[in-house]
């Protein structure tokens, strides 16, 4: 089960980027593939990894990157 983006807070960074919306799937963080783990799991790798992010996402109309 994709880890989907289920809130964007107004003007912190993935609000700003203008490129993440509330439904798109995050794939992988920092080049950590996210597909296959837990939502749990996930958590705790956003939450290390650091002030900047590279996230790869998806979208139901494109791919992000």
């Amino acid at each position: 089960m994709p880890i989907l983006i289920s809130k964007i807070f107004p003007n912190m960074p993935a609000d700003q980027t203008g490129q993440l919306y509330v439904g798109d799937a995050i794939l992988s963080v920092n080049g950590k593939d996210l597909q296959h783990v837990s939502h749990e799991e996930a958590v705790q790798i956003l939450k290390k990894a650091g002030r900047e992010v590279e996230l790869e996402g998806s979208s139901k109309e494109k791919k992000i990157s």
